[in-house]
């Protein structure tokens, strides 16, 4: 039986797990795509749940991606500013839950990540929606930084992550 391979999770509606998908950009060929999750069609771009993958990586890692698309992981920023410029507009949903297992969620309508020559800059959020609060809109227009790549704050090695953080190492 031939699988066919697809561009969006949104064609696959009726199971959430790794699926077979076109990355014509650098030879990926899966991701994960999850229908539980606030509807059918979400692509988990991240996935952290217990600390067993190592977050704290060079930029190689973090634009071409990393870990197990069963566990942890993080798709890749090159993927992401694809998937950003080519099929936009795409939204952006946020799941945070605590250890109490408490959820909350954050939800962007115009999501967007530039090219690696802007630093994978975060362009646009669009309008939020959640309960999660909106404190990603404090890193608007940030680049992307990892130890290896810093910001002049060095921001990524004081907090030792990875992220686009804003002035004086803000991230709320």
């Amino acid at each position: 039986m031939e699988v066919s391979k697809t561009s969006s999770c949104s064609n696959f509606t009726n199971t959430t797990g790794i699926r077979p998908f076109e990355f014509t950009w650098q030879g990926k060929d899966r991701a994960f795509c999850d229908r539980q999750l606030k509807g059918p069609g979400w692509m988990v771009i991240q996935r952290r749940t217990d600390g067993n993958t190592d977050f704290y990586l060079n930029w190689s890692d973090y634009r071409n991606g990393f870990g197990d698309l069963a566990g942890e992981y993080f798709i890749g920023l090159e993927n992401l500013h694809q998937l950003t410029s080519k099929l936009a507009p795409c939204e952006l949903l946020i799941q945070l839950k605590d250890f109490e297992g408490e959820t909350r969620f954050a939800r962007y309508d115009n999501f967007e990540v530039g090219d690696e020559k802007s630093s994978y800059q975060l362009k646009s959020l669009g309008q939020y929606s959640g309960d999660a609060g909106n404190a990603l809109s404090y890193n608007l227009r940030s680049k992307f930084s990892t130890f290896d790549r810093d910001s002049p704050d060095e921001c990524a090695q004081k907090t030792e992550g990875a992220w686009w953080y804003s002035e004086m190492c803000g991230f709320r």
